[in-house]
């Protein structure tokens, strides 16, 4: 290789600029377009492995997404695009790129993560030669460009996983942050979901826009096969597996070659890339060896390295040519900082397997002389799948010798995490070897432990039979342990979904021994899917061995299953089910029949794939619930439900919270839809006879929506039945609006039969009198009563509904009669008539009202002064009786003030003139001065303020015409906020102040009570606060101070408390002379005034800073009133360490702190910790002084834990420091949810101290639920991860620490999952 020497003079260097190959002198700064452009050129130049390339959806999505707008309260100007490694994230990426670049008025800026080196922001600037930082180009491109979009590919690249250097991963991350801010600014990442979920610092990121890309479906796979000129009726299963981009582009890549050994695997298209590539290749141009040389130090190099890729300079010297030609065949990629890399990671594991085995080397050596850790696996994955094809006899013997060589102390000699690796990998095969089955039924079928891995990992029936046969030799189900039961069944489960048939078959052997036990866990298999793929008819059978036509909570998802085919067989089960229900409910007072939600989705399931069925059902079902429920009422042929009685009219219901009212307007809206079919018209004719109440209604109902196609149904109904009178409500009320809609498309003989009908209509219950006290009383407390009796109601009704003019035209009699009807039920109010009794309402309506009534905005528009008048005489109260509509004094106030507020000069006038009128309540006043004043017309208040205070001669307790001083202060606030305040007004806020008459409380113990808000909402409280508000007005200070000194020592606790609430503003009027009311206010020491809240208006927040040699008595006596101490431990650290440490405040400090009360302490950790910034050096002697067997206590051991949710903002020694002290402390027994938490966090700074203080947490307490284990979990695969030297021998002793405890995590059946949801996942990335 020729290297080329520039030797450069002079002080001005010179830039190479790589892409272009241009050469500049000098400090060049790049133009920022030109630079985003060029640094983009990796993710740009990145070729998709199949050509042409894969339509994905997920470019529009994100291009959609980057081109909309965000919200301005909260932008989402970042997104996530998340898949497994090999579905294809960089292609879409690349696309994106692509799109974008097209877009003159977008700017886009794409990094490849994995194949460009920096160590932070500012030396990717330097690589860009910007002028500026990256942050700033892209805020000042912002404003010229409609988007600045930066596409940050595998940024898992940096995780933890990967890369045991955190700053590049920070840097990313705090330009993101950044950049985030700024508005037309889109951020689009790629990154692996294990890195996502484990990686604490990319979890931080809280992405809420997210797309995850899967694999291929069936279509896009058989599209891309047959473009490239191959079969596309593959089967299922293989098309399946090309789902996968990676196994399609290897498909793609070798069966030109040649046929392929099925079934195809991973494993079997390797072996026909390394065969074309490798075995085949032509010796004239490259030797095979030297190849595999050279694959041999590669491999090596990057295995001992724990790293994806090497830099060519090692390899180009003596293997050159070895490396074009793997270059060239797409076998190796070269990236554009010179280094060299398999095209995929599972590539390299494969190299890696293979050379290991044809060199001869032994893996269980290999293993024996090394940490056993996670990097292993993957290595280990592969050669035990190369060598399950070339050799299984040493396979095997490997295998055994994994799970059971012990050394020479009789530990085990190999890891368990690699034991199950092992066992989980036989599984993973579609079929077992005879030698794996010997193997499993010669010693491990008798290891629990073992057993389970393989139990937990059978994926397909060919092995679930396979086991079962073993099971089967053994002796059987019956001999199974109550454990290995469980473990069928898990394996049952993985398994269902692919031969349920075999499942079943299993289920039925295991029923056939009759016992309980065992039907409840075959009925909890099944359950758990929501359908099942098999003969319907077994599944059918397996329901009725299992009992569940019995046991109606069981069985769902076989219903689920059975529903698709025999849906009558389902349906004669929900009958039964609503049957017992119904005795069930006969039992108690509650009537409603009701379905769960899965019941409901069957019945949703059935409607739309056999929809005459489901119809057919709901009337079954109704008729049972109308049969069980209904009875007569007295004179009708109608029966009467309760299930039907609170029945309401809606679309597209559920069918579970109400299942009677539900399934009737499911027949409503059906019926509806289909309205001309023979089924429907069928049913209707069906329900217009029925003696069911529901039925009527609901053919009365579809033939109200249609009257000009039902009109003669409905006279038939009308003429030959009961229906509008002596029937029930539901059906009187629905007839009669049948008739309304019908009876204009009737024949005149038709309706002439319908108004003699009507004329001589009765009711029998019209004679009767239901709640004859409350009725009588409330007919005739009516300003128009109504008769006692209700005779001649319904014929009123009906007489009412029928046209005037056909009445007059055609029956003069029966106009007549109506005419009388409505002169008896007519109702006059204040001179409009009107017949409320003779309108056909829906019965049992309901209905709300919020807020205060008034005449309405609109109205209120319109009204002139003399109409306000009027009204305010009328509308003197806030009763509503029976009158919902009436307007209320509250509901009119608030009106006037809105009124007087929009318009001043219509109403001031008028206002002057009702301030003085007696007959107007001053709640009018008061709402017309509030109006003045929320409409800033100061001066204009002030007169009406001088004038109601002169009404009421200056006596804050009046009642004169309905003042309230409480509702009148509020007045004065909106003066105090208006920064407005006339000595009129400030004189009858000091005057109230003084005078107002104190109103105690005595519904509860005092010392129960919230004494601030209790006194901010009592009058002098609220008149005291409101005084001390008013310390802007410097003008009043001398009348501040003295007339709340003039009251301090005599008011109540409650006025007082208003007082100190903010005390601390009337130190901007005079500071000593506030000091001194403070102490009059606390004369008596009462505890409840010194357990005032901290909060920046507490007076001795600010005193401590001037006059704490005033509060020494105070803090004497609060040290002795442990009900204070949470507040003024705070007081005291505040006064300690703002006084240069006197040795006189540590000593009440130190009092409290160490006195047998801990609230204190608890207290004094807390204000500490929640300070969002860095501890002094105080604070954290404090705190650790705590953590001593002195002050052990679950409460102080619950608040140190919640302190390490604060501790982000420590410093690094700090961190460690008070971890330290609490691990080793008695507190961490308590609760430890919060420091596990902060360790997860803290993994990433110091993995080594993290698992550390993990395993001395654990050692002391061990998690009890499923979320601290996993937080356990997550902690200790971050600091292993974070280790990452795994050959350094500093580090030996605490990772094999970590594995031990991954190891027992994998042990414990209980959390076993969590840790191998985790492991499987780097298995599969």
């Amino acid at each position: 290789m020729n290297e080329h020497i520039i030797n450069q003079f002079g002080d001005k260097p010179i830039y190479v600029e790589r892409n272009l190959g241009s050469i500049y002198v000098g400090n060049y700064v790049a133009n920022s377009s030109e630079a985003f452009a060029d640094q983009s050129f990796e993710l740009q130049n990145y070729a998709p492995k199949i050509d042409p390339p894969i339509q994905r959806n997920e470019v529009k999505y994100i291009l959609d997404w980057i081109a909309e707008d965000t919200f301005a309260e909260k932008p989402n100007r970042v997104a996530l695009l998340y898949g497994s490694a090999g579905v294809g994230k960089s292609v879409v990426m690349h696309e994106v790129l692509l799109k974008i670049q097209q877009k003159a008025d977008y700017l886009v800026l794409g990094l490849k993560i994995d194949q460009i080196e920096f160590v932070d922001s500012e030396c990717l600037r330097e690589c860009m030669h910007l002028a500026k930082p990256i942050v700033s180009v892209i805020r000042d491109m912002a404003k010229e460009k409609k988007r600045v979009v930066l596409l940050i590919d595998q940024i898992d690249a940096l995780s933890l996983s990967l890369s045991s250097n955190r700053t590049p991963l920070r840097s990313i991350l705090k330009l993101i942050e950044q950049v985030r801010l700024v508005p037309h600014v889109r951020i689009v990442l790629s990154c692996r979901p294990y890195d996502l979920e484990y990686d604490p610092i990319l979890n931080d990121l809280k992405i809420p826009v997210k797309w995850e890309i899967k694999t291929l479906n069936a279509d896009k796979v058989k599209n891309i096969l047959s473009v490239h000129g191959q079969e596309t009726d593959i089967g299922k299963h293989l098309i399946d597996f090309l789902g996968n981009p990676l196994y399609l582009y290897l498909y793609l890549k070798v069966i030109p070659y040649g046929k392929l050994r099925y079934p195809i695997t991973a494993e079997v298209l390797y072996n026909e890339l390394w065969r074309i590539y490798i075995t085949d290749i032509d010796e004239n141009k490259i030797t095979r060896k030297s190849l595999l040389d050279f694959l041999d130090v590669m491999t090596n190099a990057m295995y001992e390295r724990q790293e994806l890729s090497i830099h060519q300079r090692e390899i180009e010297s003596n293997y050159i040519t070895e490396m074009r030609y793997m270059l060239s065949v797409g076998l190796l990629l070269q990236t554009s900082n010179g280094r060299v890399q398999f095209f995929h990671q599972t590539m390299f594991d494969y190299v890696y397997a293979r050379r290991f085995v044809e060199k001869g080397c032994n893996l269980l050596e290999k293993l024996s002389s090394q940490h056993q850790g996670l990097f292993s696996r993957a290595a280990v994955k592969s050669i035990l799948t190369f060598l399950r094809e070339t050799n299984p006899t040493l396979y095997i013997r490997y295998i055994d010798s994994l799970l059971y060589d012990k050394k020479e102390d009789g530990s085990d000699k190999f890891r368990f995490h690699l034991k199950s690796l092992a066992l989980s990998n036989m599984t993973f095969f579609d079929r077992p070897k005879d030698e794996e089955l010997l193997l499993i039924k010669r010693k491990i079928y008798n290891d629990s432990l073992y057993m389970g891995v393989i139990f937990e990992s059978v994926h397909t029936g060919i092995w679930l039979s396979a086991i079962w046969n073993i099971i089967e030799d053994k002796g059987g189900w019956p001999t199974l342990t109550k454990e290995y039961k469980e473990y069928v069944m898990t394996m049952c489960n993985r398994t269902l979904w692919s031969d349920a048939d075999k499942i079943l078959d299993i289920s039925f052997k295991i029923l056939s021994y009759g016992d309980e036990g065992d039907g409840s866990l075959v009925a909890s298999l099944v359950d758990r899917y929501q359908y099942i793929d098999c003969d319907a008819k077994r599944l059918i059978t397996l329901y009725d061995k299992l009992g569940l036509r019995d046991n109606t909570p069981g069985g769902i998802s076989l219903l689920k299953s059975i529903v698709l085919k025999f849906p009558e067989f389902v349906c004669d089960v929900l009958k039964e089910k609503i049957k017992k229900q119904i005795e069930q409910k006969e039992k108690s007072s509650f009537q409603t029949v009701t379905l769960d939600h899965e019941e409901e989705d069957i019945l949703e399931n059935m409607e739309a794939n056999h929809h005459d069925i489901a119809i057919r059902l709901y009337v079954d079902l109704l008729e049972i619930i109308y049969n069980a429920t209904g009875f007569n009422i007295p004179n009708s042929e109608i029966s009467y439900s309760l299930e039907f009685s609170h029945f309401q009219r809606v679309s597209d219901g559920c069918l579970y919270r109400d299942f009677t009212k539900d399934v009737t307007n499911r027949l409503i809206d059906n019926f509806l839809k289909n309205i001309d079919t023979e089924e429907t018209q069928a049913y209707l004719d069906k329900f217009s006879r029925s003696t069911h109440e529901g039925f009527v209604f609901v053919s009365l109902y579809v033939y109200t929506q249609r009257p000009e196609k039902f009109f003669n149904k409905v006279y038939s109904i009308i003429t030959q039945r009961h229906v509008l009178a002596d029937a029930p409500c539901w059906v009187e009320y629905q007839a009669l609006e049948a008739l309304k809609a019908s009876f204009q498309y009737m024949s005149t003989e038709q309706q002439e039969n319908i108004v003699h009908l009507a004329e001589t209509l009765t009711d029998k219950g019209e004679n009767h009198i239901f709640d004859k006290d409350t009725t009588i009383k409330r007919r005739m407390s009516c300003s128009s009563p109504f008769p006692i009796l209700d005779i001649d109601i319904h014929r009123g009704r009906v007489l009412r509904a029928l046209p005037i003019d056909f009445l007059i035209h055609h029956n003069w009699n029966a106009y007549q009669e109506k005419l009388r009807i409505e002169r008896k039920f007519v109702y006059n109010k204040n001179g409009v008539i009107s017949y409320p009794r003779l309108e056909n309402k829906q019965p049992f309506r309901s209905s709300t009202m919020c807020g205060w009534t008034s005449v309405g905005a609109k109205k209120a528009e319109k009204m002139s002064c003399k109409s306000w008048y009027k009204s305010m005489t009328k509308y003197t109260d806030n009763r509503h009786d029976t009158d919902w509509n009436r307007p209320s004094l509250m509901g009119q106030c608030q009106l006037f003030r809105s009124e007087i507020c929009k318009n001043t000069d219509k109403y001031l006038d008028f206002l002057k003139d009702i301030v003085t009128d007696s007959s107007i309540s001053f709640a009018y006043v008061e709402a017309g001065m509030n109006g003045l004043l929320d409409a800033k017309k100061y001066q204009d208040a002030e007169y009406i303020f001088s004038c109601i205070v002169k009404e009421i001669e200056e006596d804050v307790n009046s009642s004169h015409r309905d003042f309230d001083i409480h509702s009148f202060l509020f007045a004065i606030d909106a003066f105090i906020k208006g920064g407005y305040l006339p000595k009129v007004v400030f004189d009858f806020l000091c005057n109230a102040v003084v005078n107002v008459e104190e109103s105690e409380t005595v519904n509860e113990p005092i010392e129960q009570r919230d004494i601030y808000n209790t006194a901010i909402n009592q009058t002098r409280g609220h008149a005291a606060r409101l005084l001390v508000e008013c310390s802007e007005f410097e003008e009043y200070k001398d009348a501040i101070f003295s007339t709340l000194e003039r009251i301090a020592t005599t008011a109540s606790i409650y006025t007082r408390s208003a007082i100190l609430l903010d005390m601390a503003i009337l130190n901007r009027l005079d500071k000593e002379r506030n000091v001194k009311l403070f102490k009059l206010l606390m004369h008596d020491y009462d505890v409840r005034l010194m357990s005032m809240p901290i909060h920046n208006y507490n007076p001795l927040v600010y005193f401590i800073n001037y006059a704490v040699d005033d509060l020494t008595e105070f803090f004497a006596h609060a040290t002795e009133k442990f009900k204070c101490y949470r507040e003024q431990v705070i007081v005291l650290w505040l006064a300690w360490t703002h006084n240069n440490h006197r040795e006189d405040i540590k000593h009440f400090l130190d009092k409290m702190c160490k006195s047998n009360c801990q609230e204190a302490r608890l207290s004094l950790v807390e204000f500490l910790s929640h300070q969002d910034k860095d501890l002094d050096e105080d604070a954290v002697t404090y705190i650790t002084s705590f953590m001593t067997d002195q002050y052990d206590s679950p409460e102080l051991g619950e608040q140190c834990d919640m302190m390490f949710h604060y501790a982000k903002s420590w410093s690094d020694n700090h961190k460690h420091l008070i971890a330290k002290v609490y691990v080793e402390s008695p507190l961490c027994v308590y609760e430890n949810k919060g420091f596990i938490k902060f360790l997860a966090g803290y993994a990433t700074i110091e993995p080594v101290k993290t698992l550390f203080w993990l395993e001395q947490i654990l050692s002391k307490k061990q998690p009890k639920d499923f979320g601290m284990w996993n937080l356990v979990t997550d902690v200790l695969i971050q600091s292993y991860n974070g280790i990452q030297s795994f050959n350094d021998k500093e580090y030996q002793g605490v990772l094999e620490k970590a594995m031990d405890m991954m190891d027992q995590l994998m042990m414990s059946k209980d959390n076993r999952f969590l840790i191998t949801q985790f492991i499987n996942k780097i298995d599969e990335e």
